[in-house]
């Protein structure tokens, strides 16, 4: 079996309506499917159950939080690549999976496609995985779980997700196994997923918690490399400023684009430049 589709849910079943909706109606369905639910009271169970035949594994029982319902699911998936696609979330169409397989290569450790997210049923944003992986990707953003099939094997090379963590267990793991071990990726030039805005980790109540967690990843990780890459982004930031400011005063002056972006690249070249030693 080269998939296995692990949806973790508690207490929400309308999403999880919506999530066996969209992967059962896969014209694709050579997969394994695992649904790990944290003791829901809301009908959740009850819907598992009348969908028993078209799942392959399924339990329900409390944990501790979401990374250690998926880390239950990582243990008893049997697929060589593992996609999350927790309640609320569903695949962007029918042939997503169709698409997505033809990719798998047991030489790539990560694929990535692209995410559309959504809130309250309406389209938010596009969120494009990136062509090739950086350090500075990931300080400033990170891939999307529901977007990405992860080799299995690649959990048990590096680690777990992190259960002590509420949000940044997932960006832990790409962090660490794509910039620090130099795992292979691939960026897939597919829309994946179309993603609910609605879970903890986009919720703006948690956004310290977050920061704070992406701290402790950096610190544990990458201290070595943190402040020096801080720094490098406030004096980026100051410069670009700059930048906008001296290329609003030629907008005023109506001059063709073309000699607008000519003018940009020379005001970019000769203003960001490092200051002479002392």
């Amino acid at each position: 079996m080269k998939l296995s589709i692990i949806t973790v849910n508690l207490n929400n079943k309308k999403g999880l309506e919506k999530t066996f909706d969209s992967i059962f109606k896969q014209t694709f369905q050579d997969f394994e499917y695992l649904v790990i639910d944290g003791g829901s009271t809301d009908g959740s169970l009850e819907l598992i159950k009348s969908f028993s035949t078209k799942i392959n594994f399924w339990m329900s029982e409390k944990d501790s939080g979401v990374y250690n319902a998926m880390n239950k699911g990582i243990k008893n998936a049997t697929g060589e690549y593992i996609n999350f696609m927790n309640s609320g979330d569903c695949f962007y169409e029918d042939t997503t999976i169709e698409k997505a397989v033809t990719h798998f290569n047991q030489d790539i450790a990560v694929l990535c496609g692209d995410t559309k997210s959504y809130k309250k049923e309406l389209f938010v944003a596009n969120l494009f995985a990136p062509k090739a992986i950086s350090f500075g990707y990931f300080f400033k953003g990170g891939l999307y779980h529901q977007s990405a099939f992860i080799k299995k094997d690649l959990f048990y090379k590096c680690f777990f997700y992190n259960e002590n963590y509420k949000i940044c267990s997932d960006w832990e793991l790409f962090i660490y196994a794509l910039c620090l071990k130099n795992e292979t990726y691939q960026k897939l030039n597919i829309f994946i997923c179309k993603y609910d805005l609605g879970g903890i980790s986009a919720d703006s109540k948690f956004i310290e918690l977050h920061q704070q967690e992406r701290r402790q990843v950096l610190n544990k990780y990458f201290a070595v490399f943190v402040n020096d890459y801080t720094e490098y982004e406030k004096i980026e930031r100051f410069y670009n400023k700059k930048i906008v400011k001296k290329s609003s005063i030629i907008l005023q002056t109506k001059v063709p684009k073309v000699f607008y972006k000519l003018i940009t690249a020379v005001i970019y070249f000769f203003t960001i430049k490092p200051k002479s030693k002392k």
